[in-house]
């Protein structure tokens, strides 16, 4: 079995997690009322035949690796800084602005572009479609945090 037989599970069942963790904040917001912001972000990883770690990342949550002392960033906050970022949430029709710390935010409030929940902002092009990323480790040379 190659590597990409094993990974392509692993994005369905992201895409399966984030369809509950949007239904479960829908929920959230709909008994807390109409003017409740709720939201969150969210970084899961899973290791696969103690080979392939994939990593499903929303947000400004983070995963690392670690070997040898030395740390290697396996995530990249979704921010109003990224120009990637940025182009879906200007094509979506949302505005970047800086706050008066100079922090941007998404229409004035946000400062991540993807999270879970944030339903009032996702006619913005806030998502809460992860961005999925794997790499290959070898057993008893990582430490996993």
């Amino acid at each position: 079995m190659n590597k990409r037989s094993y990974i392509l599970p692993l994005v369905d069942f992201f895409k399966t997690m984030k369809q509950y963790c949007d239904i479960a904040f829908y929920w959230v917001s709909m008994f807390a009322g109409e003017d409740t912001m709720t939201g969150t972000t969210a970084t899961v990883c899973l290791l696969q035949n103690n080979v392939d770690l994939v990593i499903g990342h929303v947000g400004d949550t983070r995963a690392i690796l670690c070997r040898e002392g030395d740390a290697l960033r396996l995530s990249k906050d979704h921010t109003p800084e990224d120009y990637r970022e940025i182009e879906r949430i200007i094509k979506a029709g949302g505005k970047i602005s800086e706050n008066s710390l100079g922090v941007a935010n998404v229409n004035g409030r946000l400062s991540m572009t993807r999270s879970i929940g944030d339903f009032e902002l996702k006619p913005f092009g806030v998502t809460a479609d992860p961005h999925i990323t794997s790499v290959e480790v070898k057993k008893h040379t990582y430490m996993y945090a």
